[in-house]
């Protein structure tokens, strides 16, 4: 007598096809962006701390100077190396790291309530950054995340909303 032949998926079909969906939707929300306005501010200002933070520390050991320009006007900003601490438009070295945002920057001074002027250069030696210095990212959909640059403080914090 023959049995009744089995009906349904094996465990191994199963598992390919459930491996096979995961792996489109994932290239799917990678590709299109769909992480929302909100996170695609937090993960600019996190690339932007991290550029500090790497290219402070980069100072330090080397005993180098790197300057970062933020254009709060184009919403970009350029990180150049140094020989001398001059940044203008005769001595422009050439970027090493160059980025447009989403949306504006705008850098805030301690103990200043206005912006800071459309252009800004931190200079980062073998002591550290400067001065202190609040930079926020903000997307046109309305995102705003802060940075906050301390002088002693190898670390960049961020303020998420």
């Amino acid at each position: 007598m023959k049995s009744p032949a089995a009906r349904g998926f094996t465990l191994i079909e199963l598992t390919v096809t459930l491996a096979l969906i995961v792996l489109v939707m994932g290239v799917t929300i990678v590709r299109f962006g769909w992480g929302g306005a909100r996170q695609q501010t937090i993960q600019e200002a996190r690339t932007l701390a991290n550029v500090i933070g790497t290219y402070r520390e980069r100072a330090i050991a080397e005993e180098a100077l790197y300057a970062l320009e933020l254009d709060a006007e184009a919403g970009r900003y350029e990180l150049f190396k140094l020989t001398e601490r001059r940044l203008d438009e005769t001595s422009r070295p050439i970027p090493l790291r160059s980025h447009t945002v989403s949306g504006p920057i705008s850098v805030r001074l301690p103990g200043t309530t206005a912006d800071a002027p459309d252009r800004l250069v931190l200079y980062f030696d073998a002591r550290g950054i400067l001065a202190p210095a609040r930079i926020e990212l903000a997307h046109p959909e309305g995102p705003r995340v802060a940075l906050r640059i301390e002088p002693l403080d190898t670390e960049v914090q961020l303020d998420e909303p």
